[in-house]
């Protein structure tokens, strides 16, 4: 009984973590949701006043480098890369001995990661997977306004 107490409180812990850790994501996609549905309905209600005002334009900028911003952050957020959020979730279900070996060797996959972020190595796949994020919002806060 002992035995599956602790196994259950494993993996309560494990959950509870990778929860916590995904927190960080969702709330970028979330920002950027709300971005979104401030878009859409500026489109929907007010199409005058975002493509034939020049303030309008400002705001339809802003809400769109917010957008792309918040979904970029939630795309790098979770790469499984420590300190990211997406190392915690990826740790969380890991055994111990894989884990200690990826903190033992941490100060060079950072240093790599580092390299490979600003020699725009990573600028395809992130760009790639920050779209996806970019048009499922725009598509999802699109639909309350038929746009």
């Amino acid at each position: 009984m002992k035995k599956i107490l602790a196994v259950i409180l494993c993996l309560a812990m494990a959950l509870g973590m990778s929860i916590m850790a995904l927190m960080g994501p969702v709330a970028n996609v979330v920002a950027a949701m709300a971005g979104g549905l401030i878009l859409n309905a500026l489109a929907a209600f007010a199409p005058g006043f975002l493509y034939d005002n020049v303030v309008g334009g400002y705001v339809w900028s802003f809400l769109s480098y917010y957008i792309t911003i918040n979904a970029f952050l939630a795309v790098f957020n979770f790469i499984p890369i420590p300190p990211l959020d997406g190392s915690k979730v990826l740790f969380s279900w890991l055994p111990d001995h894989i884990i200690e070996k990826v903190y033992r060797y941490q100060q060079y996959i950072s240093i790599a990661f580092i390299i490979l972020l600003f020699s725009n190595v990573l600028d395809v796949p992130l760009d790639f997977l920050s779209g996806y994020v970019i048009r499922f919002v725009l598509w999802l806060t699109g639909l309350p306004f038929g746009v």
